[in-house]
């Protein structure tokens, strides 16, 4: 017996390990399968076509590779394993049950076949409705989206009535779906438990008179009905099994349907191209690209470009000269012909290799989280050079599993992020050299070194920086020794007291390391009051601050913010009413140390602690005070109280300070004149003691390490559009596309910094697309994108262009609405969403030839797009005769600039031939142009197009201006 106990247990150790392992192992197969989905996913994501992320949003993206994807893992792990065991459970029980009675077995399964037909029926029916709601749920997060991008809006038009309505709209039809699974899905509960008890009934009936009969033994029923209850639960499993297979199936088909869209590229070929494989000609052939309703806005285009060749191109469609450099750098594959470079087809190349040897720039510039460093060298960010990577059996083990396990070539996620070798450097101070030359294209070198020199930075994060410059600083103090300027600066030392520095300093001598004490927290941190009390600093220290505070609240009542800013930035504008509010509420027990509130008398210490002496002439900073201010110190430095152990940085001549800049760190004092002529001096020797000690690229790398923020928020256009050309000007490449992607600047800077652009890169290709050139560039090759066609200067080819889009057949089935706002340039460049919400809300207009589209002085309420006919711009009043302005041809738009403006309109649009129009809201045009800047620009410039269409002199430089005139 005891025996026979032993195996039943060793038996059951056995199962639990048996079922912990192979559970083990599904999990880990369903994980890893789930782990190459998601990465063949992301694959295809790289590969979408551009215009495709108009149409979908980043949420949905998001959460199909994430939430969807994710219960898949359970059903790929049992896959297998699930129906063999089952199925190898029930064959058990069932030749168990047979071997009893014939009958019984009979009974057991008689009922399975109609479950196996109608349960799976009806549980299809429910993952329909589950495949709905997840679409649903889909259209709800595009909603949520779009109304936290559009909340400015919601906010000042009132709708928010409206789009809680349309959200709950959406929330009542998950509902209703929702509602549905559970009716159905409780139904087919109910009809399968019903089904699985009819066999019981029938042991109990048929087996018990069977039992009374004398034609079957009690106990061999008994064991029946038992066996049947172990039946039953991997019959259950298995119709579990099937319902989650289906389930996955319908989840599996929506993730790649998401993932499969029109023109999607293909895959990079396997073949390593060699590195002189694009320093060559670049060669359009026959190339055509059309938009979604036919209308070729690239129209069979042919050009070659010389290696390091200078080309302008120009145009006044913003949707075709986009379209063509993101053609002209592979970005978007031509509907026809092809773009060749150095003979090599430039489809057919790996997108990685034409990323490192083409570089990008265009009109809205896209920064990553990070630092300004990590967005301008984002071109060099490669896992290793190319034929350089490990093998596997190579690989040193690393702290995470490597991309091997999705079935790609295995890398170390830990493999160098930076590749400086691709741009012919050998270190990260060559590197650093290369960006200062970039850097000076931009014509910034001087105004980023000054902005650097203000940074602070943590030694213990960056030692390495910190070494040269303490080297810099004992060579910037030989220099100001031997030039006689050591009384310029008040050096920090202990034990002396320094009329140039703030009393926190003096009493610190130091400054606050952050956390617990900082320079907000002072005057009510515990352990520093308790020093003040201990030296009899508490009272004069109410009395003088709140003598400087009136000081402060009468000097600033009237002036403007920025004095405040310049000579007291500490005291913010929040301070500064809180301060206000302390002076007001003071009571005369003041002066006597016996505050009536704390929080006064914390803000009066705070304002004593700021007090400079130099500087701030209306209170004196007696001798006793100043006694007592250094024994305070003393105690500080020599027998630190508990709460102040840790808190402070104090100075160290031989150590970098963490809480100064890096100027105050190399003076390591505080000035002692404002002279011009002294600053001046003291900043050359600055310069020269950092050049000595070859610290000035340090310094220009400080500016670097600041964050840019979310998509480069903490910075403005000017500077995200310079760090964009700065980022491609770093990879060294072959070729530059830069389509608007300055238009910040002036004409003139844009032509300047293009010609230190070919200074520094003179074997580079460089290509500019903009709506106007700058005349002060020196182009070696200048077209013109019109009406789909690109013109070189001088050539008369422009003159056999229609006056109308080019077009591929099937365009008239489209709604001509949609097609109208596609085709015009103002609306072109916008996403397919944004086009179809504008031609919904848009109606059609006719007017008849010498009919006022509308007059000058109406309200400025719409914005019209010219679809066919001639229409003139007029300066007209009734008593007057209407004056030319400009003629205006389709698919042109009129009335944009007074409605972005706010004002009536300042001149008429007359029908010259018969016409017909599209009437768009100029509300939305208004909603638009606060989101899309560049929106606002556009109608300026297509105003603009209009006026220079009619000047006596045409050029190539102002696209489309001659055959405007022509009109």
């Amino acid at each position: 017996m005891l025996a026979l106990c032993g195996v039943f247990l060793a038996l059951i150790l056995a199962n639990g390990l048996l079922k912990m392992g192979l559970n083990t192992l599904k999990g880990r197969v369903g994980e890893r399968l789930v782990w190459r989905l998601r990465h063949r996913l992301l694959q295809r994501l790289l590969r979408f076509p551009l215009g495709h992320f108009q149409d979908v949003s980043q949420g949905e993206l998001s959460s199909s590779v994430v939430a969807e994807v994710d219960p898949l893992a359970s059903f790929f792990g049992e896959a297998i394993a699930q129906p063999l065991f089952q199925v190898g459970t029930m064959a058990t029980v069932l030749v168990f049950m047979f071997m009893q009675d014939p009958l019984l077995g009979g009974a057991c399964v008689a009922i399975v076949p109609v479950q196996a037909y109608i349960v799976p029926k009806l549980q299809y029916q429910v993952k329909l409705l589950g495949k709905e709601r997840v679409q649903r749920a889909r259209k709800l997060a595009e909603a949520i989206g779009e109304t936290t991008e559009t909340i400015r809006e919601i906010r000042t038009n009132g709708t928010q009535d409206v789009i809680l309505a349309m959200l709950s709209d959406h929330l009542a039809r998950i509902f209703r779906i929702r509602l549905s699974i559970y009716k159905k899905k409780y139904f087919v509960k109910f009809l399968n438990n019903t089904l699985n008890q009819i066999t019981p009934f029938l042991f109990y009936s048929v087996g018990g008179y069977l039992v009374l009969a004398g034609d079957l033994t009690l106990g061999a029923l008994v064991a029946a009905i038992a066996a049947h209850k172990e039946f039953v639960a991997p019959w259950k499993e298995l119709l579990v099994y099937y319902q989650n297979g289906v389930d996955s199936q319908i989840k599996y088909a929506q993730v790649v349907e998401h993932y499969s869209p029109r023109g999607l590229l293909e895959p990079a070929p396997d073949v390593a191209p060699h590195p002189d494989d694009l320093r060559g000609p670049i060669t359009l052939e026959g190339v055509t690209w059309s938009n979604e309703y036919g209308d070729r806005i690239i129209d069979h285009v042919s050009l070659t470009i010389d290696r390091g060749t200078f080309v302008g191109i120009s145009g006044t469609n913003p949707l075709g000269l986009r379209r063509l450099a993101e053609l002209l750098v592979g970005l978007e594959a031509p509907d026809g012909g092809r773009v060749t470079i150095a003979g090599h087809t430039l489809s057919a190349m790996p997108p990685t290799f034409v990323g490192r040897r083409i570089a990008y720039a265009g009109p809205e510039p896209k920064l990553v989280a990070g630092t300004i460093m990590q967005n301008v060298t984002y071109g060099l960010r490669h896992l290793r050079p190319d034929g350089s990577r490990e093998t596997a059996a190579q690989k040193k083990p690393s702290r995470v599993e490597t991309s091997g396990s999705t079935g790609d070539e295995p890398v170390r996620i830990d493999d160098p992020l930076i590749d400086v070798q691709s741009v012919g450097a050998e270190s990260w101070n060559d590197l650093a050299d290369w960006w200062i030359q970039c850097l000076k294209v931009l014509g910034d070198d001087t105004s980023t070194y000054r902005e650097g020199l203000r940074q602070t930075f943590d030694p213990a994060h960056y030692p390495h920086f910190a070494a040269p410059l303490l080297r810099a600083r004992f060579r910037l103090h030989r220099k100001l020794r031997q030039a006689g300027l050591t009384g310029t600066i008040a050096w920090f030392r202990r034990s002396v007291f320094d009329d140039h520095a703030p009393l926190y300093e003096t009493l610190l001598f130091g400054l606050p390391a952050g956390g617990a004490l900082t320079l907000d927290t002072m005057a009510e941190h515990p352990a520093l009051a308790a020093v003040l009390d201990r030296h009899g600093l508490r009272a004069p220290a109410i009395a003088l601050g709140h003598q400087m505070a009136e000081h402060l609240i009468n000097t600033y009542r009237t002036d403007p913010d920025e004095s405040r800013i310049v000579r007291h930035p500490h005291l913010t504008e929040a301070k500064y009413r809180a301060l206000h509010r302390a002076v007001v509420e003071a009571d005369p027990r003041f002066m006597t140390g016996r505050p009536r509130d704390a929080s006064s008398t914390a803000r009066f210490i705070e304002v004593f602690l700021w007090i400079v002496p130099a500087r701030d002439s209306g209170v004196t900073i007696t001798e006793d005070l100043r006694r007592r201010i250094l024994a305070a110190q003393a105690e500080i430095l020599d027998h630190p109280p508990e709460g102040l152990r840790g808190a402070i940085v104090h100075f160290q001549a031989r150590r970098y300070h963490p809480r100064l800049s890096v100027v105050e760190n190399l003076l390591f004092g505080r000035l002692t004149s404002e002279e011009p002529r002294v600053i001046k001096t003291l900043k050359s020797l600055i310069d020269e003691a950092l050049r000595e000690e070859h610290a000035h690229t340090i310094v220009m790398f400080l500016l670097t390490l600041s964050p840019v923020g979310v998509g480069g928020s903490r910075l403005t256009v000017l500077m995200k559009q310079k760090l964009q050309y700065l980022r491609a000007l770093m990879k060294r490449p072959d070729i530059i596309v830069c389509h608007q992607a300055l238009d910040a600047l002036e004409r003139s800077d844009r032509a300047a910094i293009f010609a230190k652009t070919r200074r520094l890169l003179p074997a580079t290709t460089l290509i500019v697309l903009e709506q106007w050139l700058p005349d002060e560039a020196a182009f070696d090759t200048v077209a013109t994108l019109r009406k789909g066609r690109l013109v070189l200067e001088n050539s008369a080819a422009d003159a056999d262009l229609s006056e109308t889009m080019p077009m591929r057949g099937g365009a008239k089935r489209d709604d001509d609405a949609q097609r109208a706002v596609a085709l015009t340039p103002l609306f072109a460049d916008l996403p397919r969403q944004t086009r179809l919400r504008i031609a919904a809300d848009a109606e059609w207009r006719t007017v008849s030839p010498g009919e006022f589209v509308f007059r000058a002085g109406e309200a400025a309420e719409y914005v019209f797009i010219l679809v066919e006919g001639q229409a003139e711009q007029v300066l007209w009043r009734q008593t007057e005769t209407p004056i030319h302005v400009a003629y205006m041809f389709p698919p042109q738009t009129v009335g944009e600039t007074e409605v972005l403006a706010g004002t009536r309109r300042f001149s008429g649009v007359r029908a010259v031939t018969g016409l017909r129009v599209l009437r768009v809201n100029g509300a939305v045009l208004s909603r638009l142009a606060s989101a899309n800047p560049s929106l606002a620009l556009r109608a300026l410039q297509n105003a603009a197009n209009r006026l220079a269409s009619e000047l006596p002199k045409t050029s190539a430089r102002a696209p489309e201006a001659r055959d405007r005139r022509a009109g």
